[in-house]
């Protein structure tokens, strides 16, 4: 039998889950993917809150839209005439009519979207007070390139998922295995630390 490593687009999904269990007023996810998106709907579902999802590149928003047709209504295109990105957190504005309690920051992969796209994430969920802020591909290497080194420092409380469990055998030891982080103001993060085996970074 082969062991072959997780999918790299999947490696936040636990602490995606966590995090959305915690739910109890919405969720957002600027970024859709067929790892994410299913994985959060469903566990809103569950805690019975709103889901919304914005995609900034309008051929993989509608096919999202077709993916989920009946089941995740709430898909957002956030992008203008002449594919012209549209920052995804005046689409926020525009939209939402509840404060998330959690926002999913993984957008830009088609660079239509600037990379840093996820830290104006990061601001607007501290500007409005969101509970948890998430983000995607954030191992050390990256923290330049995705800004993540400037809205970092701004919250009390971080815990990075760096994905370790997955370093499954046959797996190179410098094979890159994306990280993924939950920022916070208000919550302490220590459950979130304690599921995922991990610590608390307090700035």
């Amino acid at each position: 039998m082969s062991v072959t490593p997780v999918n790299a687009w999947a490696t936040h999904t636990p602490l995606l889950a966590a995090c959305a269990m915690t739910a109890k007023v919405g969720v957002v996810e600027c970024g859709g993917g067929h790892y994410s998106t299913p994985l959060l709907k469903a566990v809103a579902t569950v805690r019975g809150v709103p889901f919304v999802t914005i995609e900034e590149h309008p051929e993989w928003g509608a096919a999202l839209k077709a993916a989920y047709a009946g089941w995740h209504e709430e898909i957002w295109i956030a992008t203008a005439r002449r594919r012209k990105w549209v920052d995804v957190t005046k689409t926020l504005d525009t939209i939402l009519d509840f404060t998330p309690d959690m926002i999913f920051a993984d957008c830009g992969a088609f660079r239509i979207a600037p990379l840093y796209a996820r830290s104006w994430c990061l601001e607007w969920a501290k500007e409005h007070g969101v509970r948890l802020a998430v983000v995607h591909d954030s191992e050390p290497q990256n923290q330049r390139k995705y800004y993540f080194d400037k809205s970092f420092p701004t919250f009390k409380y971080r815990v990075d998922w760096t994905g370790d469990c997955y370093r499954l055998p046959g797996i190179p030891e410098d094979a890159n295995i994306p990280w993924a982080s939950c920022c916070s103001d208000t919550d302490d993060l220590e459950w979130l630390a304690e599921a995922l085996g991990t610590k608390v970074i307090t700035q």
